[in-house]
């Protein structure tokens, strides 16, 4: 996809300069040019076959804007970082899982949703968070995301891992850990 695209500004850019300065962009240019034959010449003239390249462009524009919505949806995955800034466990139970891996200076395991609610709710009442900054995040899988950041409470520095995954149109926590660096 990024070749086409880089292909393709490399054609405007230069076809818009002039058509002189496509006499160069023969059909042997590359391998996509003689698949798809989007020049021909006339004379000393390459010409731009626009037959093939708007719908081509278009295409591509339409791909691009179809599948930005669906990337953008799923980065608001990170709604769960407001609650955990705020210190508020009750908000961040609504993006917990039913199981959740959790990890903290006072419990380690896998807990229920509820019995998570609490443990974080002793932790954010003893460490609130002065910050929390993601540092990194991405995909683990085609419906997981991770986030690793730090959390800052009273001059002490903790690392934050979470996981989210995608269960029935929702971004759940999987993975809750805050360990002191």
């Amino acid at each position: 996809m990024a070749y086409i695209a880089l292909w393709l500004i490399r054609i405007i850019n230069r076809c818009f300069k002039g058509w002189q300065d496509c006499r160069h962009l023969t059909a042997e240019d590359n391998g996509f040019n003689r698949i798809f034959g989007l020049h021909y010449h006339e004379g000393m003239k390459t010409v731009v076959n626009s037959r093939i390249l708007m719908p081509l462009v278009l295409f591509i524009l339409l791909t691009v804007n179809l599948l930005a919505p669906a990337q953008e949806k799923y980065d608001q995955a990170g709604l769960w970082l407001n609650p955990a800034r705020n210190g508020d466990a009750q908000k961040l139970g609504a993006y917990l899982d039913e199981l959740v891996a959790l990890e903290l200076p006072s419990a380690t395991g896998n807990f229920s949703k509820s019995h998570t609610i609490m443990l974080t709710r002793d932790f954010f009442e003893n460490w609130p968070a002065d910050s929390i900054v993601i540092r990194q995040q991405g995909n683990t899988g085609s419906k997981s995301r991770f986030y690793i950041g730090d959390y800052y409470s009273k001059s002490v520095s903790y690392y934050i891992y979470v996981v989210v995954n995608q269960k029935n149109g929702n971004d759940l926590i999987h993975v809750f850990n805050i360990k002191k660096k």
